[in-house]
C-alpha cells in the first residue's frame, strides 16, 4: 500500500515538473516596444512628419486603436497615406494607416501583406492618433 502511494506521488510530482518545464514564458501577449510613422505624399492634406517612438503612453494609444478596430465589408479602394510599424524583440508588423486631419472622420487601417481587408478606426481613436502624430 505504501509502496502505491509512493508511485502516485512520483508521478504527480513528475507531471508538475513537466509541465513546468515545458511553460515557454515567451508564450502570451508580447509587448509593442517601437512604433514607427512614415508618412507619403497626399494631395490636399497638410504635410505629415514621420515619427519614431518608444514611449509608452504613445504605444498604448496605437495598440488600442487597432485593437478596437472594426473590419469593414467589401472591397477597399484607397492610396497608402502612411506606413505605420509596430515592432517587438521578435518581429515587426506592418499596417497602412490612413488617418488624414479631418476631425470628424474615422481613418482606415490595413495590414500588411494583406491589403484587400481594411478596418475602421473610429472618429474618437483616429483623433487620438491624430494628436499623437501630429495631424
Amino acid at each position: 500500500m505504501m509502496r502505491k502511494r509512493i508511485s502516485v506521488l512520483v508521478l504527480v510530482v513528475l507531471a508538475l515538473f513537466f509541465t513546468a518545464c515545458t511553460n515557454n514564458s515567451s508564450e502570451g501577449p508580447v509587448s509593442v516596444n517601437r512604433i514607427k510613422l512614415t508618412c507619403k505624399m497626399t494631395i490636399g492634406e497638410p504635410p505629415c512628419a514621420n515619427i519614431e517612438s518608444q514611449d509608452l503612453d504613445v504605444i498604448a494609444v496605437v495598440e488600442t486603436a487597432i485593437s478596437n478596430a472594426e473590419q469593414m465589408p467589401g472591397m477597399l479602394n484607397y492610396a497608402v497615406e502612411s506606413i505605420l510599424r509596430l515592432s517587438t524583440q521578435e518581429k515587426t508588423e506592418s499596417y497602412y494607416l490612413n488617418l488624414g486631419s479631418d476631425r470628424e472622420s474615422s481613418a482606415l487601417l490595413v495590414k500588411w501583406p494583406d491589403t484587400s481587408t481594411g478596418y475602421e478606426i473610429s472618429t474618437e481613436d483616429a483623433n487620438r492618433l491624430r494628436d499623437v502624430f501630429g495631424r
